[in-house]
């Protein structure tokens, strides 16, 4: 039997079962039982689905009847918990914080892991002080002190009793001479010294690039006629008029083959004929004056420069020909030719004034 807490309000759970240690069934949780307080030992209630659950006397069961209520829903007496529906009462304060238990034993130690891989091998240490230097040792006996001295090779003899005898002469070294030692460092650079005497003058460059011409300046006056020149050398006296013609494979036409200008007055002397083949042609030379021209007239008299079944000819000795005067026009003709198909002619004349 649960009172409630108000005096003279009592009320019967109907189906509290005697208390029971079996447990409760799982997934069967007290239906309407939502909030708890503490009870003594362990009750069975019955469900609303009809079940029957165990609750620990630990737990807080529901509080199912509040202060001063006699009747639920005007029900009264015994009353189930199935009968009992209604809101959910506040919560309840919060009990006191429940003793620690005791710490339990240490459990047993386990099983030692394998050695791990040796690390990498640490940084070298710093290089440690260098030692005392050593007490200097005796003097021995024997030859020291080989000296080479202008040539000649000198020792020092020490004897064991302590006696020495300095720079004895043991003879000339003939030996060959040493491989030359290895360069040694330059030297600082040394004051600069006084500057020298002038060297000599240098070759004359060649001549550079002329540059462009400059503006015209305005003209100066005229300026005295100076003095009359040295009358200048007389040129050559003597010339060759040449005519050349070629008309391979064929033979040359007569008629007129060239023109020339005469720049003095000169008479014929000598004249030539050269062909390149053997036969027979014959030249008539005529002339006439600027003005005069295109009437023309033979110079040769009856000596025709020609080559009768010949391949050359020549007369270096002129007599019948006339003289030609400064600005007269020379025409070259052919009055006949046979077989001849390359030919030269060559007139040397003489200057006369």
């Amino acid at each position: 039997m649960i009172q409630a807490k108000d005096s003279g309000a009592t009320m019967q759970l109907a189906r509290v079962i005697d208390l029971l240690q079996t447990p409760i069934p799982s997934g069967a949780e007290p239906a309407l039982i939502n909030e708890t307080f503490s009870v003594g030992g362990n009750v069975r209630v019955l469900n609303s689905d009809g079940t029957e659950s165990i609750i620990s006397s630990t737990d807080l069961v529901k509080e199912i009847i509040p202060n001063n209520v006699t009747s639920i829903n005007g029900l009264t007496g015994d009353i189930t918990l199935s009968s009992l529906t209604g809101g959910t009462g506040s919560t309840g304060n919060t009990g006191a914080t429940g003793n620690t238990g005791s710490t339990g034993s240490t459990g047993v130690t386990g099983a030692t892991g394998p050695t791990g891989s040796t690390g990498s091998t640490g940084a070298t240490g710093a290089t440690g002080n260098t030692g005392a230097t050593g007490n200097i040792g005796a003097t021995g006996s024997g030859i020291q002190n080989p000296q080479i001295i202008n040539g000649d090779l000198y020792v020092d003899l020490v004897y064991s009793n302590g006696l020495s005898v300095n720079e004895v002469f043991l003879g000339k070294v003939l030996g060959g001479t040493g491989a030359t030692g290895s360069t040694g460092a330059t030297g600082s650079t040394g004051s600069t010294g006084s500057t020298g005497a002038t060297g000599s003058t240098g070759a004359t460059g060649s001549t550079g690039s002329t540059g462009s011409t400059g503006a015209t300046g305005s003209t100066g006056s005229t300026g005295s006629t100076g003095a009359t020149g040295s009358t200048g050398n007389t040129g050559p006296s003597e010339d060759n008029i040449t005519l050349f013609i070629d008309a391979t494979p064929d033979d040359i036409t007569s008629g007129n083959k060239g023109y020339k200008q005469i720049a003095y007055n000169c008479e014929p002397v000598e004249w030539y004929v050269l062909s390149g083949q053997t036969g027979s042609i014959e030249f008539d030379i005529k002339k006439s004056s600027f003005a005069s021209y295109p009437t023309t007239s033979s110079i040769v008299g009856s000596d025709y420069p020609k080559l009768t079944s010949q391949q050359k000819n020549s007369n270096t000795s002129i007599t019948s020909w006339s003289g030609m005067s400064a600005g007269d026009i020379i025409d070259f003709v052919i009055n006949s030719n046979t077989g001849i198909q390359s030919v030269g002619l060559f007139i040397k004349i003489r200057r006369t004034s």
